[in-house]
């Protein structure tokens, strides 16, 4: 098989992989995703294989709802560590979309792509119980990212889940509202500058060039401020 080759489930179990493989899989951004289950069995079946790279294409336009994005970070996170774990931002990424991409052990977007996050002010408050009391607007002037769950518990809870799941990444307070571009998630260091500066940062070592001084390992903290 070669490298970057697009698999049908049924050939996952068939085509031997050697540790230069990469299977890519394209992924539909939209509230509804066309063959959810045959994706998150095509993704289980990749990481099964233990290749050395899978890639994950995400294309849009759209959010995920965030039950959705909770399912995939389930089956992303049960993943053998031995494969590295590419995301690929080829549209937008709104919402609980941006979820499954962080999880990615490398992190790729186009050179116009985004990311946007709505918080409303409810939940910033329920985020962040310290925060200064606001006046609440009614349900149906929240623009919310779907606003006719704004009064379902059972979406409002899987959303806050997602926010809580994405915090450690982005500072949520500083970007709620705003569109991040690709230069602005560099400067957050979610997003490398190019393939040389993303396999250094994969390996978290910095060798001093110093005769005699040993190698350094860099524990980097995952949350970052603007």
């Amino acid at each position: 098989m070669k490298k970057g080759v697009h698999l049908n489930t049924q050939d996952l179990w068939e085509i031997p992989m050697n540790k230069n493989d990469e299977i890519r899989i394209m992924f539909q951004l939209t509230q509804e995703p066309r063959d959810l289950a045959k994706f998150i069995s095509d993704l289980e079946l990749s990481f099964a294989r233990k290749p050395q790279v899978v890639a994950v294409d995400l294309i849009g336009p759209g959010a995920l709802l965030p039950d959705t994005a909770l399912v995939l970070h389930e089956v992303i996170a049960a993943r053998s560590r031995e494969t590295l774990f590419v995301t690929r931002a080829r549209s937008g990424l709104i919402n609980a979309s941006i979820l499954p991409w962080l999880q990615g052990d490398r992190r790729e977007m186009r050179s116009t792509g985004w990311v946007y996050l709505h918080i409303s002010k409810a939940l910033k408050k329920k985020l962040n119980p310290a925060r200064v009391a606001e006046a609440e607007d009614p349900p149906w002037c929240d623009d919310g990212p779907f606003g006719f769950f704004l009064e379902d518990s059972h979406y409002m809870a899987d959303w806050e889940q997602v926010l809580r799941l994405i915090e450690p990444y982005l500072p949520l307070e500083d970007i709620a509202g705003k569109r991040l571009g690709a230069s602005d998630l560099r400067d957050l260091g979610i997003l490398e500058g190019n393939p040389i500066d993303r396999l250094l940062a994969a390996s978290m070592i910095t060798c001093v060039a110093s005769a005699g001084s040993p190698c350094k390992i860099n524990q980097a903290n995952p949350r970052f401020r603007i």
